[in-house]
């Protein structure tokens, strides 16, 4: 059986290295600019109020 081993070096983490930040803006119906626009379409009131409150999550993003 083949042991991995985790070690710790003082190499930048790759987060610090590829940083890419993109804003999204919350349109005047409550929902957020990424989501697409036949959610203003969605009739059910729990659901309305689940897609306005979903977060686009930041990712990292390296060449």
């Amino acid at each position: 059986m083949e042991m991995l081993t985790l070690t710790a070096s003082s190499v930048t983490p790759m987060a610090a290295l590829c940083t890419v930040r993109r804003r999204f803006t919350v349109r005047s119906d409550g929902f957020p600019s990424f989501l697409p626009k036949e959610v203003e379409k969605i009739k059910d009131p729990f659901a309305r109020k689940l897609a306005a409150r979903i977060e686009r999550l930041p990712v990292l993003l390296c060449p």
